[in-house]
């Protein structure tokens, strides 16, 4: 039988095989293939393959762009215009493949070689100049070696950046107002990547501005925060827009900054005029220079804050820009400012201050009567306007028949005022003090007067009265005065007389009439306090009314306010009630004296010796009628007293006529305190301690007693310095029963020696001493008194008429 030749179509392997042996493999297929061909044919058919034909696809595609870089997906980017070459390289495939180009599914011409050193195929296409539509165009490289196979193909698509196509700056070319925060825009498109903005004021790079981005990432917008000023105007601000990733220019936009802003203005004082000397008369004018954008419409002219109208006939001349002062005075001067309006708002210069020099005149709202007692001295206070302030003072004294020149040694000065120490004597010290000053301008024409008036009883229902006394310290006549002229809201013209009380603290202030006083009280009264010694201290404002000052003479702390004042409630009202303190010049200033004060409208009056919680007291006030310390009655002499005779022999218990003395001696019990009006008696008289038995007690006779004396329990004399040794160093005491004490000292108070109150006699051994009015009647009183011993005691009398008068008894004690 003849041979059969077979031919099969094995197909186109698609894997790559082994180098080594691909027809092998391919023949294995073949065989497969035949032979199961030859099992469905008939066995008889069935032969071997004599003759091979075989086809293999490529093996691999690369897209390289003219750089050689191998692109998968993406080539570039490129910028618009670039020229561009890209290059697919096929490997493999039998018989050799065809090899083509397509843009977005079109064929493209392209050139293909084939590389006999690589053995593969290399297609290249050139594009460009690229534009802005060739942005993600698709390029296919495709190769094909058999009709009926699918061809094997790789794709990349253009990647491309773009340059900003516009910038705009928003809101360009429109006036800007200084001061005033503004939001600035700038926007650009076109841009791949998104651009970037930046912000230049005259070349001058901003920063902090804010960039977004839209969605589509095609417009960037930028805001530009900024306050502009003045200065800026005429400045060029400018926005500019760029791609770093494209080498082109940057696209800008601004425009030229119209910046209006409120008038700038200053005073200028006429150049022919020196600032520094303006005198009163002079003539004066200054010019307002405005800087202002856009130009103002009105200059107004203010002096101190208030706006200035012409007004010829006072001298004041307004033009827009001028200002014209006619004839300056003191009032003239102050604060000048012009202001200039426009359509941003009003602009006010700096102050110009204006200085007027003038002579010294008397300044207003100061006291012009003082009311003055003989012998006392009154501070006369003279207060001037002047400029330069640094004036000399001059005061004359005029009364109807004289004019003397205060001597330079009672006058005092601090800045514009001046203080003459001024004391009347006789009833022609009273008259009027003259106070004129000069400065360098010239000499006041006319002086200051001030009325010294005797110091009457000023009218009660129209004299305010500032009262000090609450203060721990007398204030100066300059401060008491100038806190009531400037406090109390009074005027020049409604004070008729000022009285300034030293010793009381008190400064009055009579007024026109009745009304104004009241008023004046009910609008200062609690009102006003003083500092002093770092503490406030109350000033009440009252009516003067026909009030006293009562003085308590040296009661102890036991004595309580609330108790004096229960007391003097039975003579009238009580106002006020302080401690008295030792002045100066003593070394104890300051401290206590032991002395109340009591001010009270008394309704009846008050014995000159009164008892409060058991102390017997001397009273003393302006106006008293004094009366007996026994009866209560008008004042007479010791001895004359029947009431007081009588009671001492009712507690002696001896009969018929006995004086002083001898009931003193004889009687052993204490005396009680000389009996009272009857709506007095309410407290319980204090008894002094008796004594130890004797046979002849010391007796002490004080005669108008004005110091402290102190006694010894054993009944020793002690004789007190005058007040003016008060406050010295004390002595050491002698304590020698029987022996004259010429001081005490501490020691003594704490061995049971007994203080016995100024201006009240001293009782020893439970007896009042009694004031004499002579040494000799005392020595025959005590002679009396002493017939009855066994061996009278020897007698001394010391009698000193600027003193206490003492006398001693020196007696022994009787075991």
């Amino acid at each position: 039988m003849a041979p059969v030749s077979f031919r099969f179509d094995c197909g186109i392997v698609r894997q790559r095989m082994p180098s080594s042996s691909p027809r092998v493999q391919f023949a294995r297929i073949c065989r497969k293939a035949s032979k199961t061909l030859s099992a469905n044919a008939n066995a008889t058919e069935v032969g071997r393959v004599e003759r091979w034909k075989w086809k293999l696809p490529p093996e691999r595609m690369v897209i390289r762009d003219q750089l050689g870089m191998e692109r998968t997906t993406v080539a570039g980017p490129y910028s618009e215009g670039d020229n561009i070459k890209l290059r697919c390289d096929v490997y493999g495939g039998r018989p050799t493949p065809a090899v083509a180009w397509y843009r977005d599914g079109l064929p493209l011409a392209a050139e293909t070689k084939y590389m006999p050193l690589g053995k593969h195929l290399r297609s290249e296409i050139t594009l460009g100049p690229l534009t802005r539509q060739d942005l993600h165009t698709k390029l296919v490289c495709r190769a094909s070696n058999h009709a009926r196979a699918n061809p094997v193909e790789q794709s990349v698509q253009i990647d491309m950046n773009f340059a900003p196509l516009n910038i705009r700056l928003i809101g360009s070319h429109q006036p800007l107002s200084a001061g005033r925060r503004y939001d600035l825009l700038c926007q650009s498109a076109g841009s791949r990547p998104a651009a970037s903005i930046t912000w230049f004021l005259d070349g001058v790079r901003l920063d902090k501005s804010k960039e977004t981005t839209s969605a589509d990432g095609n417009q960037t917008t930028s805001t530009l925060s900024i306050v502009l000023n003045r200065t800026d105007a005429g400045k060029y601000l400018s926005c500019k827009a760029y791609n770093s990733y494209v080498q082109s220019d940057a696209l800008e936009d601004g425009w030229q900054l119209d910046i209006q802003y409120v008038p700038d203005a200053y005073v200028k004082l006429g150049s022919s005029l020196d600032p520094n000397s303006i005198r009163e008369g002079t003539d004066v004018y200054f010019d307002c220079i405005v800087q202002a954008h856009p130009a103002v419409y009105k200059v107004e002219w203010k002096h101190n804050n208030k706006t200035l109208t012409r007004n010829i006939s006072q001298g004041v001349i307004v033009s827009k820009h001028s200002l014209v002062l006619q004839g300056v005075s003191r009032t003239t001067a102050g604060n000048f400012s012009c202001v200039g309006f426009n359509a941003e708002g009003e602009g006010s210069s700096p102050m110009f201050e204006l200085n007027v020099m003038y002579a010294p005149t008397c300044a207003p709202n100061q006291p012009r009567v003082y009311g003055v007692a003989k012998q006392e001295n009154a501070e006369i206070r003279c207060v001037v306007d002047a400029n330069p302030p640094d004036v000399e003072f001059k005061w004359t004294f005029n009364n109807s028949a004289e004019s003397i020149d205060v001597q330079a040694s009672h006058i005092s000065r601090l800045g514009t005022s001046s203080i003459v120490s001024y004391t009347p004597m006789t009833e022609l010290d009273y008259g009027t003090l003259l106070c004129s000053a000069t400065n360098k301008i010239g000499k006041q024409r006319q002086p200051c007067v001030f009325h010294i008036i005797a110091a009457g009883a000023m009218e009660a229902k129209c004299t305010v009265r500032v009262d000090f006394s609450k203060l721990p310290k007398r204030p100066p006549v300059m401060e008491a005065t100038t806190f009531a002229m400037t406090q109390l809201g009074l005027k020049e013209s409604e004070i008729a007389s000022l009285r300034l009380k030293p010793a009381n603290s008190f400064l009055d202030l009579r007024v026109k009439d009745q009304a104004l006083a009241l008023r004046t009280v009910e609008r200062n009264d609690g009102k006003h306090s003083l500092e002093c010694d770092g503490n406030k201290f109350p000033i009440p404002i009252t009516m003067v009314d026909n009030s006293v000052m009562i003085k308590l003479h040296d009661l102890s702390v036991d004595t309580t306010d609330r108790m004096i004042a229960e007391f003097f409630s039975r003579y009238g009202e009580v106002r006020s009630i302080r401690p008295g303190v030792w002045a100066k010049p003593y070394p104890c200033a300051g401290i206590p004296d032991g002395n109340r004060y009591v001010t009270a409208v008394l309704s009846k009056p008050v014995p000159s010796f009164v008892t409060i919680g058991g102390e017997e007291t001397l009273v003393t006030y302006r106006g008293q009628q004094q009366t007996c310390r026994t009866c209560s009655l008008a004042v007479h002499h010791g001895m004359s007293c029947t009431q007081g005779r009588k009671l001492i022999a009712q507690k002696a218990g001896v009969s018929g006529r006995l004086s002083y003395a001898a009931a003193l001696v004889t009687s052993n019990a204490s005396v009680q305190q000389p009996p009272v009006p009857k709506e007095d008696r309410t407290e319980t008289p204090r008894t002094a301690p008796a004594p130890d038995t004797v046979t002849g007690a010391p007796i002490v006779l004080v005669s108008a007693p004005t110091v402290p004396a102190i006694v010894p329990s054993t009944g020793t004399a002690v004789s007190v310095p005058a007040p003016s040794a008060m406050c010295a160093a004390p002595t050491a005491p002698t304590t020698t029963q029987g022996t004259m004490v010429t001081a005490p000292s501490a020691a003594n108070t704490a061995t049971g020696i007994s203080v016995a109150t100024p201006s009240v006699p001293v009782a020893t051994s439970g007896k009042e001493a009694m004031p004499m009015s002579s040494s000799s009647e005392i020595e025959a009183e005590l002679t009396k008194a002493t017939s009855a011993f066994k061996t009278p005691p020897p007698l001394q009398v010391s009698a000193n008429p600027k003193a206490q008068r003492t006398v001693t008894l020196r007696v022994r004690r009787q075991r």
